[in-house]
């Protein structure tokens, strides 16, 4: 931590050097005495940030901050919906600072504003506001600040970080905030809310159907008026109401998270799909959520309770913070070195070898290399997270969602699993695995379906998908909904769109037709698939 010259600096030492030069040269007092006046000032500056660099180190000058808004007090915000952070700028050192700007790092799900030009006067205390804004649905952290503070006379800048996490569950938008997506975001052959009904033969309810009288029927079922006409007897057949539970299936899949941050088609699911889910246990149905890929990822049955409520809203807000082996795309290297440089970055801790050991030593069982080719303890590195999430852990609620053990292999190391535990709970965010293997998709398609039918009594299934793969194995696929459809289940489908904004460019507008005319080719061969099996989509 040492001060950086400013343009300013540089400009104010050069003209000083000039000055002293040509009052040298020219013999003149009052020149040179300038000039030297200018390299004192310098100097002074200098000091000045010296002192600020001692004060910060004995944290005489620290920054805490915290969510505002009384609705915000549990670290609950509304994707989309701007909330304040007040900033507490604490200055108990003799002499006044001035933050040149103050920049909230948060992961990319959450985007602050920042503070510019502020002066703390000494032993002070001074509040800011700043706008912030849920980009995406899920668990996100904002991790510190990063401020550039500079001296009295504005010669040089001290970089430097305070780290302070907040964790904040950003929730789907409200019904209010979603009337202006277009309706072809999410469509499905079922659009009624509230009370979905079952038709099942019965002696009450709706009027189905007139049928010839047969032996044993009662006689206050017989339609008199239609027999006169028809010359036979006729019997009314009535269907009653059965109340229906849904089970909504949520494909989480690569696909569905590809596009602009908060757009995709997997964030405009989530957002509809919350507030239909609450209507619908509003009107008294019973609700479930099955979320998956090549696999289930998570899976909630069916129910109607405030409890159960918060269950599917965090089923929807852990696909964020997705860090099973099977479902990222990053290496073992990888992971150990984005965790180093976490540890370095916010917590000054340097967790590389300073050495390599010999060839022939055993610790190398122990020992990871790093995507840069660095050398981590794994011992070490296991220590340090273990110790971090326990501290954590201590101030939350243990059964809480977040706190579910990552999946890995059997093959690999199973401090891994803390190590992924960790990047789930301190916001550190893993690249979502892209591609699959052949019918893995297939395979995970069939097994929600299976797991639907299986787990849970569910009347009538709702499939959100764009269906990416899922028929590359069309016989697992098939198989699935005939089985569906055989259990006397209703099957919907919602294909979800991903809109595409193009400009006045004749370029951007032939890609935006070019994308949405793929879109449409690939909607058409789902429709084709689904109907085959009686599954209207639209």
């Amino acid at each position: 931590m040492l001060p950086i010259p400013t343009i300013t600096c540089f400009i104010t030492g050069l003209t000083s050097l000039v000055v002293l030069v040509a009052g040298i040269l020219l013999t003149n007092a009052p020149i040179a005495a300038l000039g030297g006046v200018l390299l004192v000032v310098l100097c002074c500056g200098y000091l000045l940030s010296l002192s600020l660099v001692v004060h910060l180190r004995r944290r005489l000058v620290t920054i805490e901050w915290w969510v505002t808004q009384d609705q915000l007090a549990q670290g609950k915000v509304t994707k989309g919906v701007t909330f304040d952070i007040t900033l507490q700028f604490n200055n108990d050192s003799p002499q006044p600072i001035t933050f040149v700007s103050c920049k909230p790092q948060t992961g990319s799900g959450l985007s602050a504003e920042d503070v510019v030009n502020l002066v703390v006067p000494p032993r002070t205390k001074a509040q800011v506001n700043l706008a912030a804004v849920g980009q995406s649905v899920g668990y996100h952290v904002a991790h510190g600040i990063v401020t550039t503070t500079s001296d009295a006379f504005g010669l040089f800048h001290l970089r430097s970080y305070f780290p302070s996490p907040i964790g904040l569950r950003v929730h789907p938008k409200t019904s209010r905030a979603i009337k202006g997506i277009s309706k072809k975001t999410f469509q499905t052959s079922s659009h009624q809310t509230g009370e979905n009904r079952n038709k099942r033969k019965g002696q009450s309810g709706d009027l189905s159907e007139l049928r010839n009288y047969a032996a044993g029927d009662p006689l206050k079922r017989v339609a008199w008026k239609a027999s006169a006409k028809k010359g036979s007897l006729v019997v009314k057949e009535f269907e009653p109401d059965v109340l229906i539970s849904t089970m909504y299936l949520l494909d989480a899949g690569a696909s569905m998270r590809r596009g602009q941050l908060g757009y995709t088609k997997l964030d405009h699911s989530i957002d509809l799909l919350s507030n239909t889910m609450e209507k619908d246990m509003m009107s008294g149905m019973k609700v479930g959520l099955l979320c998956f890929d090549s696999r289930v990822i998570s899976h909630v049955l069916p129910g109607n309770s405030p409890q159960h409520k918060l269950s599917l809203s965090n089923s929807l807000l852990s696909l964020s913070t997705i860090v099973d082996e099977d479902l990222t795309d990053i290496t073992a290297g990888e992971l150990v070195s984005k965790i180093g440089e976490y540890f370095l970055f916010q917590e000054g801790l340097k967790l590389k070898l300073p050495a390599t050991p010999p060839i022939n030593s055993p610790e190398w069982q122990h020992i990871q290399a790093g995507s840069d080719g660095s050398l981590f303890d794994l011992r070490q590195l296991h220590k340090s997270t273990s110790q971090f999430v326990e501290s954590i852990k201590r101030g939350s609620n243990a059964k809480d969602w977040l706190w579910t053990e990552p999946l890995v292999s059997a093959d690999s190391d199973k401090s891994f699993s803390q190590l992924r535990l960790f990047c789930k709970v301190r916001g550190i965010q893993l690249p979502y695995r892209q591609g699959w293997n052949l019918g893995q998709r297939s395979m995970g398609f069939s097994q929600a379906i299976s797991s639907a039918l299986n787990h849970g009594r569910t009347n009538r299934i709702v499939i959100v998908s764009d269906f990416a793969g899922v028929f590359e194995d069309v016989k697992a696929a098939t198989t699935a909904l005939t089985a569906a459809k055989q259990k006397g289940r209703i099957v919907d489908a919602a294909f979800p769109w991903l809109e595409m904004n193009a400009t006045s460019n004749e370029a951007s507008s032939l890609a935006k037709e070019i994308f949405q005319r793929n879109q449409q080719s690939s909607f058409t061969a789902v429709k084709h698939q689904l109907l085959r099996h009686g599954i209207r989509i639209n």
